[in-house]
């Protein structure tokens, strides 16, 4: 199972996603190893018949073993910026579970009769069924590059994706790397070069865009790794006529930042 593989982070988030920010989490200094042990015995409790205190029931002899549940991580990443009102609209059809206490099987069986959201009946429409936790960085196109209510900054700011259970939030990350030369950003890790030089390889994924990308880690149970990949790609800028637009834009944008300094 994919939890036998996962690095220390990833479980981490894991045990977040499942039990809260009030619940115990691995212990500080524990192996990998033993953070594999915690994780495993917490997903266990999950599988297993647990109280009845829950609105719904279990057959007498209802077990679901955690090789069933299926939990599988996967890394969204993308080069070009979303559509902030497509994302936006995506992610209103997030399925927010009702209860605080999140059921691992339940999840499961959301993939094929849908489970409720927010109140109302169930719902199968969301990609996003099953995503236990999710987090990472975003980039926003700007919805109006000029004029009222123009938000250029958009392009200049990473976004950072923050979702565990019922709670979700895109917020300010700061600025991508790229927007101060290799030259000033190399300093700030004259105790770390190792990780300047792996940012350069490995998070600077185009030469005109540097580091502004989609990385977006999802973790959970029975998750359509396809459908979520087909639905967020949707809501990139089209290659073609809509990237070549913001090519300039932006492009017109840094050349009236420069102007203004």
């Amino acid at each position: 199972d994919d939890i036998d593989i996962m690095p220390l982070a990833e479980l981490e988030d894991l045990v977040l996603a499942l039990q809260g920010d009030d619940g115990a989490s691995i212990p500080e200094g524990a192996t990998l190893d033993e953070a594999r042990d915690f994780a495993w015995n917490l997903v266990k409790n999950y599988a297993s018949d647990h109280p009845h205190s829950h609105d719904h029931e279990h057959a007498p002899t209802s077990h679901t073993s955690v090789d069933e549940l299926g939990i599988t991580s996967f890394v969204y990443r993308a080069d070009r910026p979303f559509f902030t009102e497509k994302l936006l609209g995506l992610l209103s059809q997030w399925p927010v579970p009702i209860k605080n206490d999140l059921d691992l099987s339940l999840l499961k069986k959301a993939q094929d009769g849908g489970y409720k959201v927010d109140g109302d009946h169930p719902k199968k429409s969301s990609p996003f069924i099953g995503v236990l936790r999710s987090k990472g960085f975003c980039w926003f196109a700007p919805t109006n590059w000029r004029g009222i209510g123009e938000d250029p900054w958009r392009h200049n700011t990473a976004m950072y994706w923050s979702h565990a259970g019922r709670h979700f939030g895109i917020t300010e990350a700061g600025k991508w790397w790229d927007t101060i030369s290799k030259e000033d950003m190399k300093p700030r890790f004259f105790q770390n070069l190792d990780e300047y030089e792996r940012i350069l390889r490995d998070d600077f994924v185009t030469e005109e865009f540097g580091d502004r990308r989609q990385e977006v880690v999802f973790i959970g149970v029975g998750m359509d790794k396809e459908k979520i990949t087909e639905a967020l790609d949707f809501c990139l800028i089209s290659k073609g006529t809509d990237m070549e637009k913001y090519q300039q834009e932006s492009e017109y944008y840094r050349n009236r930042s420069t102007n203004n300094n």
